[in-house]
């Protein structure tokens, strides 16, 4: 793998956002050939255009608020893609596969918290523990 593009300034760490995409495309064997387009929820970019801005782009990945669009997102010619995760500010690219569906099929009883399965209302469950 690459190495991350980084500096400090004071105790914060930048990333370059660039550096950090090629990172985890190469991570999950992809390439900028692999990429079918890249967008947001409203409009689509071209991969050129984000290679340009995202060279440029450093930014704090630590704790705090996110400071990467959040709707961005790169999807490949194999139906997976990346969007952009985020927990208490800190930020990352996470890498998402199209599932295989299951062979089997179930009837189902509960799907959220709230409806009672066995006379007891589940919480922190799995679909499949669910509904046992």
């Amino acid at each position: 793998m690459k190495s991350w593009k980084s500096y400090k300034i004071g105790l914060i760490v930048m990333i370059n956002l660039l550096y950090e995409t090629e990172n985890i495309l190469e991570a999950h064997d992809l390439t900028w050939d692999d990429v079918d387009f890249i967008s947001c929820d409203e409009f689509s970019i071209s991969v050129e255009n984000f290679r340009e801005i995202a060279a440029t782009a450093d930014y704090d990945a630590g704790y705090g608020a996110p400071e990467v669009a959040q709707d961005l997102a790169i999807v490949f010619n194999n139906g997976g893609w990346l969007d952009r995760r985020e927990y208490d500010g800190s930020e990352w690219w996470e890498y998402h596969i199209v599932p295989s569906k299951p062979r089997q099929e179930r009837k189902i009883h509960a799907l959220v918290v709230g409806q009672k399965v066995n006379g007891e209302y589940p919480g922190w469950l799995d679909l499949e523990r669910m509904n046992a």
